[in-house]
């Protein structure tokens, strides 16, 4: 192989592409200008596959696109991340070299790069229509480790960046997003489910871990398909949506003073169970939403955070089907959600 021009998406993937230049190799180096979890894991399981022991690499965080996640499980795989934070320009490229033994892998030359418009993320690798280059071609390849390491230099090491302030905008830029909208660039949207019950999501696995940690949320939701009480409408939410909301109510204690969707403000309680291990929240009949949702079993009941000291959350009783489907949405695209034998629950 000298040059290998290609268009991914039409019979072949770039990642297909990348196993190719991983053969024979001891490190991978890959600058990317948005990375996700899925993404990492791709890369990882190739690095497995291929016997290539050692990886390097560089994260754009322009427009608050590569996930938190991503970062943090780079890190745990004991990859060298580096991050691209203050270039003073959009970071876009996405480049990768292949290379021999640490330390200096590349002492020799690279053994082959990839350049091209992909970046390191599920639908990138494995799924959209990119353009790409690999190449075994000294010229080439000693242009592509010029780029690399000018872009190691501008890059900072994962350690001195401030990642909680990363993932805490991340998630605020993420409740902007409309929730049809996949994070530009990423191209592994799989919020394409539609409904609120959970049977609509009976082929869709839920993910092991959310885009960023739940600390990050500002709302929780869970179904209206089950219920306990007659007096008081008692909504149960299990422990990771529960646990937002406690967090958001930790200053009030069990009673909590609640901003309902009719502008009233209701004292409710709010508890942990241990019995069931849930979060249970008893809401008082004359809440908007309530009668139907008894009649009904439907919809979602959504939690957010209430810019009060004196009245922490607000409640909204989801009852029409497109505006729950829409709060779903958003959190399915960022792998905040699960569900019970009973119900969908979810946060962002």
């Amino acid at each position: 192989m000298t040059n290998d021009v290609f268009l991914s998406g039409t019979g072949t993937t770039t990642l297909e592409k990348l196993n190719a230049i991983l053969e024979g190799s001891e490190t991978l180096f890959f600058a990317s200008a948005y990375v996700t979890r899925k993404g990492v894991d791709e890369i990882s399981n190739s690095l497995e596959e291929y016997e290539v022991d050692t990886c390097g690499a560089v994260f754009g965080l322009d427009g608050y696109v590569t996930e938190p996640k991503a970062i943090e499980t780079a890190q745990e795989l004991g990859w060298e991340v580096r991050l691209a934070t203050r270039s003073g320009y959009t970071f876009h490229p996405k480049i990768a070299l292949t290379g021999g033994d640490p330390p200096d892998p590349f002492s020799d030359g690279a053994n082959a790069g990839y350049i091209g418009s992909a970046n390191f993320t599920g639908g990138g690798l494995d799924g959209n229509i990119e353009a790409g280059m690999t190449t075994q071609e000294k010229d080439v390849l000693s242009g592509l480790e010029d780029i690399a390491d000018e872009i190691c230099r501008f890059a900072d090491p994962v350690g001195e960046v401030d990642l909680e302030s990363y993932a805490s905008r991340y998630a605020e830029v993420a409740r902007e997003r409309p929730s049809k909208s996949e994070t530009p660039g990423v191209g592994e949207l799989s919020a394409t489910e539609t409904g609120t019950e959970p049977d609509d999501f009976e082929e869709t696995e839920p993910p092991n871990e959310a885009t960023y940690e739940s600390m990050h949320a500002t709302a929780a939701w869970a179904g209206l398909q089950s219920f306990t009480g007659e007096y008081t409408f008692q909504l149960e939410f299990p422990r990771t949506a529960g646990l937002v909301i406690q967090r958001l109510t930790e200053d009030a204690g069990e009673d909590v003073n609640v901003l309902c969707s009719d502008g009233e403000i209701r004292a409710m309680t709010y508890a942990f169970y241990p019995d069931n291990e849930m979060f249970r929240l008893n809401i008082p009949n004359e809440v908007p939403g309530i009668e139907t949702a008894r009649e009904d079993k439907s919809g979602i009941g959504l939690v957010r955070t209430n810019d009060s000291p004196d009245t922490p959350i607000q409640l909204e009783i989801i009852n029409d089907e497109a505006e729950a489907t829409e709060i779903i949405r958003r959190s399915v695209r960022e792998g905040a959600w699960d569900q019970t034998s009973t119900r969908l629950y979810g946060w962002f």
